[in-house]
């Protein structure tokens, strides 16, 4: 075999595979970005908690101790006392009442400086992700400053057809299987597996991106789980998903409108949902179901009125 031809079947071979890696990295790109909205959200309701808890209930509840101190305070003031005694025990009172508000000031201080004290490592932490993303975006800065490069050179420079040898063909398609091997160390591409249940209790999202199917049963198994599903329109899968509820169907070939879908899904999807998509499969596919579907085919289809065949 020639080296050109070599070349052709090693390229339709990495075409494949990346094809493969895109969808694993474009679903990793959307569980993150889900991800990461979520842990935004959290923070600034963490922040508007905080905020209020500290600058606001705090300042109220401060308010409400001087206030009933104060009150203290005149009532004792305000005693009248017939001997030495009683004036003993009110002065006794007064200074057991700025006791405890000292105590209370102090354990109060306390707290709030080791509150500080965390907050100001949270700020520190803050900061150094802060500093992380600006390097990552400088990162995507030069990675697109490099492709730019690289459309000229396809355009009008060295990278041009014409130039190309089987050679220098050959060391493109050896560099490209090493990236693919790099990205694999990042992407968890599973392959068969036995217990198939486990893998399916951890999963928020269940994602079939097949071309063609019959029906396809892992397609039920996810649902019975209360796994929202996002798959192509192939074989039987608009009759056992429920677009818009269970999940959503897509057209086949479009890595982005598969990555929307997933986002979508995992933003509006809860746990009441996820228990409503585990009965509705389990109802419709129950043995029970089953049993009394095939009976009412039978008997409709010995009284003449049937049809060959099952409907499920």
């Amino acid at each position: 075999m020639s080296n050109v031809s070599v070349n052709k079947e090693a390229i339709k071979k990495n075409k494949k595979r990346i094809f493969e890696i895109d969808s694993e990295v474009m679903t990793n790109k959307t569980m993150i970005y889900a991800s990461r909205s979520m842990i935004e959200e959290n923070r600034l309701m963490i922040l508007s908690n905080y905020a209020a808890a500290f600058m606001g209930n705090r300042q109220i509840a401060n308010s409400n101790t001087d206030e009933i101190f104060e009150n203290r305070q005149a009532i004792l003031d305000n005693a009248e006392t017939n001997n030495e005694v009683e004036e003993n025990f009110i002065n006794s009172q007064k200074n057991k009442a700025a006791l405890d508000f000292l105590n209370h000031r102090s354990a109060l201080n306390s707290a709030v400086l080791s509150i500080s004290e965390e907050m100001a490592d949270i700020n520190s932490r803050l900061i150094d992700i802060n500093r992380r993303i600006m390097e990552s975006n400088q990162e995507i800065v030069e990675f697109n400053q490099n492709q730019i490069e690289m459309n000229s050179s396809l355009l009008g420079g060295d990278l041009q057809p014409s130039n190309a040898t089987p050679e220098s063909n050959a060391t493109t398609i050896e560099n490209n299987q090493k990236m693919m091997a790099e990205l694999e160390k990042r992407v968890s591409l599973i392959g068969p597996v036995n217990d198939v249940a486990s893998w399916l209790e951890i999963m928020d999202v269940f994602l079939l991106t097949s071309f063609s199917e019959g029906l396809p049963n892992v397609v039920i198994e996810a649902q019975g789980f209360g796994i929202p599903v996002v798959s192509t329109d192939a074989g039987g899968v608009s009759e056992i998903v429920n677009s818009g509820v269970s999940g959503l169907i897509v057209e086949s070939g479009s890595p982005e409108e598969i990555a929307n879908s997933l986002t979508s899904v995992l933003d509006n999807i809860g746990e009441e949902s996820r228990e409503k998509i585990s009965e509705a499969i389990r109802d419709k596919f129950s043995i029970e179901r089953m049993i009394l579907n095939t009976e009412k085919e039978y008997r409709s289809h010995l009284s003449g009125k049937g049809r060959i065949g099952v409907q499920i």
